[in-house]
């Protein structure tokens, strides 16, 4: 029910804009999906797990479906635990975790390095800065 508002609401907006505009978020969608699938695909042989078109299309949407449910903080290991689940009659073990950890390098760990140097400026202003007061109001030195 709570998410039901939200839901509603994007729906809605999606729906006032024009066909033009609809046609391209989608156009847009399906290509960031199939990024994705090319993305799982190269994993998957990089650590040998050969898997058909239908079931690769088949079980990394299910995957995807389920890294999108709020059970973790940021989708972690949801769509991993998937993957896992779905291609385990077809992979061994030690495959699919292989093929999970470097997704969860190239996903996490990676854009987490390239941008942490990003942020030295921001950490430095924030550290500078003068903490606010608990009444929320000017501190007693402004």
């Amino acid at each position: 029910r709570r998410l039901a508002g939200p839901i509603e609401q994007v729906v809605s907006a999606f729906v006032l804009l024009e066909l033009r505009q609809q046609l391209t978020f989608f156009a847009m969608t399906c290509f960031i999906l199939g990024l994705e699938y090319v993305e799982f695909r190269l994993l998957f042989e990089a650590v040998g797990i050969a898997v058909g078109l239908a079931p690769m299309i088949w079980g990394m949407t299910a995957a995807i479906l389920f890294s999108n449910l709020p059970l973790t903080l940021g989708g972690v290991g949801t769509r991993e635990a998937a993957v896992a689940l779905l291609f385990a009659p077809v992979a061994s073990r030690e495959a699919l975790l292989a093929a999970m950890a470097l997704l969860f390098l190239w996903h996490f760990v990676l854009p987490a390095l390239f941008g942490a140097p990003l942020l030295l400026p921001f950490f430095r202003r924030l550290a500078a800065s003068e903490p606010p007061t608990a009444g929320g109001g000017q501190s007693p030195r402004a």
